[in-house]
């Protein structure tokens, strides 16, 4: 984002990466969804000034999608429901490998990677 250099950050948020979701298969938690918006304000405040949207694309696991929902909102208004510890996140290796791979191919397009 700080080389597209963004006036607005819009994000679509889908909720069937919850971990209990039918449809979603990936193992995303309430306290995954307040990491990822904390990241994204985190984005908005650097690159726009804050100016983020964040609008409701899916979820088909009711209960979770209330909870992933309102720890969203709760980050969005500044009521963590994350302690400092899990604001870092936790990171697996597996992940981090592709997340290089990703870079690499990337690099030759973005100056920032």
């Amino acid at each position: 984002a700080s080389e597209y250099k963004p006036q607005l950050i819009l994000v679509s948020a889908g909720y069937d990466i919850y971990f209990q979701d039918p449809l979603g298969a990936m193992k995303v938690t309430p306290e995954g969804f307040a990491t990822l918006t904390s990241l994204i304000m985190d984005m908005a405040q650097s690159n726009c000034q804050g100016r983020l949207v964040i609008t409701l694309e899916g979820g088909y696991h009711l209960n979770g999608l209330r909870d992933s929902v309102k720890a969203t909102l709760r980050e969005l208004i500044g009521e963590s429901i994350l302690s400092g510890s899990k604001r870092e996140g936790r990171k697996l290796s597996s992940t981090e490998k592709i997340i290089e791979k990703v870079k690499e191919v990337h690099k030759a397009f973005w100056s920032s990677l």
